[in-house]
């Protein structure tokens, strides 16, 4: 998947397929992650407490509409961009759960990354002001790859009587 997302970096042309594939890859990516988190607890301790660098952009207050898929550009403002830093399973949830997935392309039209959020995030639930989320692909590549090779111990179970321990 790291492979994957390295190589849509170059690609200058982008079809509906194109656009689904991405989308698949990213989704499935933090899925795995998500998943690994819940099942194998000992396999990723540190990873699932980890920071993940990301920006914020404020909500420019537009009520979102059920008619039409919701723009970045049209509802935040991507001229105050914030530094912030949020736990591995945080990202995970927000992508999984999206109601804005969109690519980012940089000024020469190459992809970069992505922004995102949950719904609950783009319109401000919980009292907190609506904001969307923007990673950098690298970003995303590089935690897909610290993730798949991450060596730990498993803990398998054939049966109520017999424990296996894997290294």
């Amino acid at each position: 998947m790291a492979a994957d997302l390295r190589r849509r970096q170059t690609q200058l042309r982008w079809t509906e397929a194109s656009y689904a594939g991405f989308e698949r890859t990213v989704m499935l990516g933090f899925y795995a992650i998500r998943k690994l988190m819940d099942s194998f607890q000992p396999m990723l301790p540190k990873e699932s407490r980890s920071l993940v660098d990301l920006t914020s952009f404020p909500s420019k207050g537009k009520r979102f509409t059920e008619l039409f898929w919701p723009t970045v550009e049209e509802h935040f403002d991507l001229a105050t961009p914030k530094i912030i830093h949020l736990e591995t399973r945080i990202v995970c949830n927000q992508v999984i759960h999206s109601y804005v997935f969109s690519p980012w392309f940089n000024r020469s039209h190459h992809l970069a990354g992505l922004f995102f959020c949950s719904r609950e995030e783009a319109e401000g639930k919980k009292g907190r002001r609506g904001r969307v989320f923007r990673i950098e692909l690298q970003t995303v590549a590089d935690l897909f790859e610290i993730v798949a090779t991450k060596r730990g111990k498993w803990l398998m179970r054939a049966g109520p009587e017999r424990n296996l321990q894997v290294m």
